[in-house]
Formats: structure tokens, C-alpha cells, sequence
């Protein structure tokens, strides 16, 4: 969608045709084989490996935490075509604030991916600091 005229909205090109940081996380995920987070389950997280693609994949993953850069997940996975698998389950305590970082790699193109954990309101300094880090993807 483009905004009209300028303002602020849900659009993810201004006014200007700048594309807004929504448009390129929305680019970001829809490749046809994508990494991504389910919900909060418990005390653990799901790390989920989609494959819409038509040919199985060989993908090479890493998770890891943007504060601290621990690596929560790391490895080779094979996907079928077409399909949707958990890779790993992440050990959370669901009401932590953090950003968490996911990096993959299909044939000799690399992907990339986050998730923001936690209950809001969040703090301004760690939002801003976090869209720095998801901007540098």
C-alpha cells in the first residue's frame, strides 16, 4: 500500500516511494523457504523451517540473541518440498524482553529473519536499539 500524502500509516512506502522498515521485513519472510519463531508454548519456543518451495532444501540455520549474543540454535537442516517442520525449540521465560536473530542460508543466498520476545510496553532505548540491529540485516 502507498500513503496518499504524507503521514504517518500502516503503508510500507511513504509518500516519497521510499520503502518504510516494514516493507523489507515483509520482503524478508516471503522467500519461498523461511526460519521463523512459533508463540511461546510453555517454557519453550519452536523454531520452525517452511518450506513453499517445489524442491526439497538443504538449509543451514543460526539463532541467536541480539543483546548477548548467544547462539540458540545452530545447524544443517533438510526440508521436503512443501513443507513445515520444527528444526529446535528455544528454553524461554515468555515475559523476558529480548530480540532474537535468525540467519539462514539456502544454495549460496542468505536469509534473515527476527522475533521480538516479551510482554510490551518496551523501552524506548532497547526498541530503538533493536531496530538498529534488525536495519542492519
Amino acid at each position: 500500500m502507498l500513503d496518499g500524502w504524507p503521514q504517518i500509516s500502516d503503508s510500507v512506502v511513504d509518500w516519497y516511494f521510499v520503502k518504510k522498515r516494514a516493507f523489507r521485513a515483509i520482503k524478508r519472510v516471503q522467500q519461498p523457504t523461511c526460519v521463523m519463531l512459533d508463540e511461546v508454548s510453555g517454557w519453550t519456543q519452536d523454531v520452525i523451517l517452511g518450506n513453499d518451495s517445489r524442491e526439497n532444501a538443504c538449509v543451514k540455520v543460526t539463532v541467536w540473541d541480539a543483546d548477548t549474543n548467544e547462539t540458540l540454535l545452530n545447524g544443517v537442516f533438510e526440508s521436503e518440498a512443501n513443507e513445515n517442520k520444527v528444526i529446535g525449540s528455544l528454553r524461554v521465560m515468555p515475559g523476558k524482553q529480548r530480540l532474537i536473530l535468525i540467519k539462514w542460508k539456502v544454495d549460496d543466498r542468505e536469509y534473515r529473519n527476527h522475533y521480538l520476545c516479551g510482554y510490551p510496553p518496551f523501552r524506548p532505548e532497547d526498541a530503538i536499539r533493536w531496530a538498529k540491529l534488525i536495519d542492519e540485516e
